[in-house]
């Protein structure tokens, strides 16, 4: 099977040769093909050839998409600061009367990404899907607003926060239909809505149906919907199905059979391979050791599983740490 071929199966539940293996590779593909983090995440053509370059090198079943997930941000009206081995970081944050609604097709890089995903869909969407990394309208919001001020006027001001959020919506909705248009599948990354940082109650109240939102307008054009949310997700499953996702993407710190048994029903589940101390830090061995037990306990998920990393690739990992998720899927996830 191709790669399409192999991840329709498992999305649909038609049947597949193995399970699928889709490590979250970033950044890390710039620093495969040579370029810093700086480069290709302003220039979509120097993006698109490293993913390129690093999908003919490791061969996962899904392209990724992701420098940094402050696109939106940048495009509202915030003010970035780039490094060449770290991801952007807002340095000027706007208030809610400052907010600009932007138009994919010209304002920030959101042009450079469209351009990105045309490259890439013209020379391997044929053989293999290419996701669009997007931030939840959560994360939006907190990229604008400031994370940890933001958290705090969820109780402070919660009418401004939720005002943001709506517009943050209309912005993401804007652009992850640009990029459908152009033959990505949007994955939705919502970071800042962790249940590292805030409670069940305020993912209920703020994230919750903004995240629905995003998943419907997926939906609309007969796609997957993808939510991952990094860090501690344990208290948020219920709540993540919820939102009509189709596939749930979780963290090193998530137990995937506990996962199963309480969700496994209604998402198929993707994950979640330490990226620091295994893929990172870890040997070729450890890799694949982690990925055996990940398959053992959710290859049988009723609606599916897919291998891959717990968060992005760590920049400076091991070319063969990263191919040994797929290696390990091949070897191990036969069907």
């Amino acid at each position: 099977m191709t790669p399409k071929e192999r991840l329709l199966g498992a999305i649909t539940g038609s049947g597949i040769d193995r399970i699928p293996a889709a490590p979250l590779i970033g950044n890390f593909a710039g620093r495969m093909a040579g370029y810093t983090v700086n480069e290709i995440a302003k220039d979509g053509t120097k993006l698109a050839k490293s993913l390129e370059y690093t999908y003919n090198m490791i061969k996962p079943d899904l392209v990724t998409i992701l420098t940094d997930l402050s696109i939106e941000a940048e495009a509202m009206g915030c003010e970035l600061e780039y490094f060449d081995n770290d991801v952007p970081v807002v340095k000027r944050h706007v208030s809610l009367d400052e907010i600009s609604i932007p138009n994919p097709e010209k304002d920030g890089r959101m042009p450079e990404f469209l351009k990105c995903i045309e490259h890439l869909v013209e020379k391997i969407g044929n053989e293999v899907f290419i996701g669009m990394c997007v931030p939840g309208p959560f994360t939006i919001t907190g990229n604008v607003h400031g994370a940890e001020s933001m958290v705090m006027d969820l109780v402070m001001n919660p009418d401004v926060v939720k005002e943001e959020i709506k517009l943050a919506t209309e912005t993401s909705k804007l652009f992850i239909n640009a990029c459908m248009d152009r033959g990505a599948i949007p994955l939705i990354c919502d970071p800042i809505a962790s249940g590292s940082l805030i409670s069940p109650k305020f993912y209920e109240e703020f994230a919750l149906n903004p995240s629905k939102e995003i998943v419907d307008e997926i939906h609309k054009r007969g796609l997957p919907a993808v939510l991952h949310i990094c860090g501690d997700s344990n208290p948020i499953h219920d709540l993540m199905a919820e939102t009509g996702a189709d596939f749930l993407s979780v963290d090193a710190n998530v137990n995937l059979k506990e996962m199963k048994e309480k969700v496994g029903k209604k998402v198929g589940i993707i994950g979640n391979i330490d990226p620091g101390s295994t893929i990172y830090l870890g040997s070729k061995e450890e890799v694949i050791n982690e990925c055996k037990k990940a398959i053992e306990y959710a290859s049988d998920n009723p609606k599916g599983f897919i291998l891959a990393s717990g968060c992005e690739i760590p920049l400076e990992s091991k070319k063969e740490n990263v191919k040994a998720i797929v290696e390990a899927s091949e070897v191990y996830g036969k069907i």
